[in-house]
């Protein structure tokens, strides 16, 4: 199965600027935020690596676990597996002929790794726009609607996305001290919709991050 353009060109993107070294090399360092992050993103589409890409996988965020599919450089999807953050198990493995089977383990447990600590890190740095730089973006789509069985109508559908372009300069512990008298702050993130107006004109609303704005996770750097 090849990655469906049309099916993920509504997903966020996650771009890590460079190798995903220096990305891990962080999360070796502060495995503490990493053991507690938060999911700034239910869902999107993972990129390693710029100009030469290494790794892209999906992930989507359910109630009880996290849904990944890993593709190869060409587009090929090669694995599907299910991750429990809780328990740490890993159910549901599916894989394609595409798929070296001598590397199963080391994938997995690769994506975990990249995606958790990107999490931790996007979480980390949200309010430093050097580091975490978004952009917003629209991507058509051409759809067919079948109007008449032999002639269907082809259409142009818009994709309203955001891409995150990371970049990992200091691999260096992060300092951090914990307030036990903090209350945690709830925030979560809204995802671009159509808002229709008492006139009856419809207007595009941004993804943002709704409630209190970052971070706050009793957390925060001296």
């Amino acid at each position: 199965m090849i990655l469906d353009r049309k099916k993920v060109a509504h997903l966020d993107r996650i771009w890590l600027i460079g190798n995903s070294g220096k990305l891990l090399d962080w999360g070796e360092h502060n495995k503490k935020l990493v053991r507690v992050f938060d999911h700034v993103l239910d869902r999107g589409l993972v990129v390693i690596g710029n100009p030469m890409i290494e790794t892209v996988f999906q992930f989507e965020r359910r109630v009880a676990d996290i849904r990944y599919k890993v593709f190869a450089v060409g587009g090929q999807e090669m694995l599907r597996f299910m991750w429990d953050k809780e328990t740490w198990e890993v159910t549901g493995v599916q894989k394609t002929p595409h798929f070296v089977q001598d590397c199963e383990k080391d994938t997995i447990q690769r994506c975990i790794s990249l995606h958790t600590t990107l999490m931790a890190y996007m979480e980390h740095y949200w309010a430093d726009t050097k580091l975490v730089k978004r952009k917003s973006e629209t991507q058509p789509i051409d759809v067919s609607i079948p109007v008449h069985k032999r002639r269907p109508d082809f259409r142009t559908k818009v994709a309203h996305r955001t891409v995150y372009q990371i970049s990992v300069h200091d691999t260096a512990p992060v300092k951090y001290c914990v307030k036990e008298t903090d209350q945690p702050v709830k925030f979560w993130n809204v995802k671009g919709h159509y808002r229709k107006l008492r006139d009856g004109r419809k207007v595009w609303v941004q993804p943002h991050v709704k409630g209190r704005t970052r971070p706050s996770p009793n957390t925060f750097a001296i």
